[in-house]
């Protein structure tokens, strides 16, 4: 009697733990680092020395990694299943190929702003520290707790990317080798 009457305790502690808790079942999965690296389409003409101070504003477009996550959104549900889904950047890096000339030390800021679904944001940002110039590369921290998921669409892992900054622009043509370290988080509750 004594053992069952511990065990009927103990269920029933359980099950008022749990009512009062929310979700029954929850898992939680995190990768808080993945790179993905695309070369900017084409060629950034190079601007002739001293006569811009500011870099007009170049888009591109980058392709968002195949994940389920990437897939199905930051928030959906699968039945009675709430999934929840994160993708924000850590840091981004530019790099320019070998193959350009041109370098990045002449850059006072530059900028990398995300939009997609009609919306625009400040990505990523790089300020210089004029006792370190960047050379050939150069890294971007984020800007803001930016989703990144609110930009891809449903139909497109896709999103738009526009690159903008003060200083002197390279006098030479030039692209850059984009690295997005990325931060990605899924979960999935059942009530």
């Amino acid at each position: 009697m004594t053992d069952t009457l511990r065990k009927l305790s103990l269920l029933l502690g359980s099950l008022l733990a749990m009512a009062g808790c929310g979700d029954i079942f929850q898992a939680r999965a995190t990768e808080p680092t993945m790179v993905v690296t695309q070369r900017i389409q084409g060629v950034i003409p190079g601007v002739p020395g001293g006569l811009v101070t500011t870099l007009p504003p170049f888009s591109f477009t980058f392709d968002m990694p195949s994940t389920p996550i990437t897939e199905n959104g930051a928030s959906n549900t699968a039945g009675p299943v709430k999934v929840n889904s994160s993708i924000q950047l850590n840091q981004a890096g530019m790099a320019i190929p070998s193959g350009f000339a041109a370098d990045f030390n002449g850059f006072d800021t530059l900028q990398l702003t995300i939009s997609g679904n009609g919306k625009t944001q400040v990505l990523a940002k790089y300020v210089k520290d004029p006792a370190n110039p960047p050379g050939k590369s150069l890294v971007l921290a984020r800007a803001d707790d930016v989703e990144i998921l609110d930009y891809v669409s449903s139909t497109s892992r896709t999103i738009t990317l526009t690159l903008s900054g003060t200083g002197t622009p390279p006098s030479s043509n030039w692209t850059a080798d984009v690295d997005m370290d990325l931060k990605l988080a899924a979960g999935a509750a059942w009530p």
